[in-house]
């Protein structure tokens, strides 16, 4: 515990308490974590965005473009424009 005490009061580092998941990933990453969407995806620029973002580039690189145009076909009337558009984008 000494060398713990020692170490925060050279600045080393801190320690943060925290209550939820969403804190935690804003007291790690400096982004604001965002909340889900009424239209699907969620805030913009927050952490659960840059994720979902980049599952969904993930999961399109192995589709072709006939699949992405097939998506796009099924997708239309059931998802939020957001997603939507993330869709046509890839």
């Amino acid at each position: 515990p000494d060398e713990i005490l020692a170490a925060i009061a050279a600045g080393n580092f801190r320690i943060i308490p925290v209550s939820t998941v969403n804190q935690a990933l804003e007291a790690f990453t400096g982004i604001k974590a965002g909340r889900r969407l009424k239209a699907g995806g969620f805030s913009k620029g927050s952490v659960h965005d840059r994720v979902d973002q980049t599952l969904a580039d993930f999961y399109w690189a192995g589709k072709s473009p006939g699949e992405r145009e097939e998506a796009v076909k099924e997708c239309k009337g059931r998802t939020g424009r957001r997603s939507l558009r993330r869709i046509q984008e890839r």
